[in-house]
């Protein structure tokens, strides 16, 4: 434990020992008076805490979500045929890096995970880049769902088919369904 936390520790034992020894030498109307004064000064301080969380958590969020905005973007790309992509060569290289960027500042561990599983089958392909490959499909889509994992969606109801199908052209439908065996 650190000096810092120690010394707070401290301090909160002797204001509970001088609140107790208030109690035991203080009237009935005095004990009620300063049991509601403490109650009132606990609620508030944890109130204040929790809404300083939630707000710190949805700067987070906001700063999580335009990151991964970023992966969808260039996966999207990725889901057009070749001709239509706007995303080629330097570009796409650049966008990788920002958004492994915002993955190793906002990245959980699952989304983490599922990177890098994304990334080695990505770098193990030897295909032609038209070809739909499943285990980098399941992948992609793995990732995407983490993605929404972590940004507060629960999935329930979403499974990685639906996933890719949002992601890839409509020609690509059928080979997902086959792929999937839906």
């Amino acid at each position: 434990m650190s000096l810092p936390a120690k010394l707070t520790l401290l301090g909160a034992i002797v204001l509970l020992g001088g609140f107790v020894y208030s109690l035991v030498i203080t009237d009935t109307n005095t004990r009620s008076v300063l049991i509601s004064i403490v109650g009132l000064t606990v609620t508030t301080l944890i109130t204040l805490h929790n809404t300083k969380k939630r707000e710190i958590a949805a700067k987070h969020r906001a700063q999580k979500s335009e990151g991964y905005m970023g992966y969808i973007d260039i996966f999207t790309d990725l889901g057009r045929p070749m001709k239509n992509r706007k995303i080629k060569g330097k570009d796409f290289e650049n966008r990788i890096i920002e958004f492994k960027k915002t993955l190793l500042a906002w990245g959980g561990k699952d989304t983490i995970d599922a990177w890098n599983k994304t990334a080695k089958i990505a770098n193990s392909i030897d295909e032609k880049p038209e070809e739909l490959n499943p285990e980098m499909l399941y992948a992609l889509a793995d990732m995407l769902m983490s993605i929404r994992k972590e940004l507060g969606h629960d999935n329930v109801d979403i499974d990685h088919a639906d996933i890719l199908k949002v992601l890839m052209s409509i020609d690509s439908h059928d080979q997902i369904d086959a792929l999937y065996n839906v």
